[in-house]
């Protein structure tokens, strides 16, 4: 036998969850009534999309992920380093670019 699944809201608004047999069904609502219990029936929530809402639901992660690497790797021909300056990545612009230039001979003495 089949079971079914209930929510059933308790007067203070509290959701619980209650498994009933499908043959016990008829017998649950002449129960209620007898009792004068106020019910309503409601159909199931269906969930719809499956795989379809599952990629829609990813296409603007991705989209987004891939915007932010363009950008990085500095366009389609890899050179730049987008908005963070050389090529070096965005750990590129906390390096200097300072060279110090040595000139060994220079002719002073010092003495």
């Amino acid at each position: 036998m089949c079971s079914c699944f209930h929510t059933q809201v308790d007067a203070d608004g509290g959701r619980h969850d209650v498994s009933i047999l499908q043959s016990q069904v008829s017998e649950a609502v002449q129960a209620l009534r007898a009792k004068r219990v106020p019910f309503a029936v409601q159909a199931a929530q269906q969930q719809d999309g499956g795989l379809l809402g599952v990629v829609a639901n990813l296409i603007v992660p991705v989209a987004l992920l891939g915007g932010l690497l363009f950008l990085l790797r500095g366009g389609p021909g890899g050179q730049g380093g987008g908005p963070f300056g050389g090529g070096d990545g965005p750990m590129g612009m906390l390096q200097s670019r300072a060279k110090v230039e040595v000139e060994p001979e220079t002719g002073a003495d010092a003495a």
